[in-house]
């Protein structure tokens, strides 16, 4: 029996190497293509979160109606909102506050702390 000559295999071969490549192109493509978007997206938010920063400028917590009231300053050059503020206790207690907060501006939050005592600590998170 007779085989192919060396020089048809090799036209083969790199004919079927090419049409593989020409029909899986598109899809690495537009995975490709995809990915970067995700990883634009990405880095635009971290940008954002590495200019934004935010002071706690005063915390008064009455312990006889059991309020707190915390004003805060936006002191970072990116605006914030959808402020999460626990207060850690003998038992936390977590509010969400949804106001926008623009560069430079300072707002009081005020939150009902019901049963709380011995306040440690208190997070402001955007």
């Amino acid at each position: 029996m007779k085989g192919i000559s060396p020089i048809i295999a090799t036209v083969l071969l790199t004919a079927f190497t090419v049409s593989v490549a020409v029909v899986t192109a598109p899809f690495f493509t537009d995975t490709l293509e995809s990915s970067l978007d995700g990883v634009e997206d990405q880095q635009d938010v971290l940008l954002e979160s590495i200019s934004a920063r935010l002071d706690i400028r005063d915390a008064v917590y009455n312990t006889q109606d059991d309020f707190l009231n915390l004003s805060i300053q936006n002191t970072g050059e990116t605006e914030l909102a959808n402020f999460s503020v626990t207060v850690f206790a003998d038992s936390p207690v977590q509010e969400q506050f949804t106001e926008p907060l623009d560069t430079n501006e300072i707002t009081t939050f005020t939150m009902a702390t019901p049963g709380t005592s011995n306040v440690d600590r208190v997070e402001v998170a955007s």
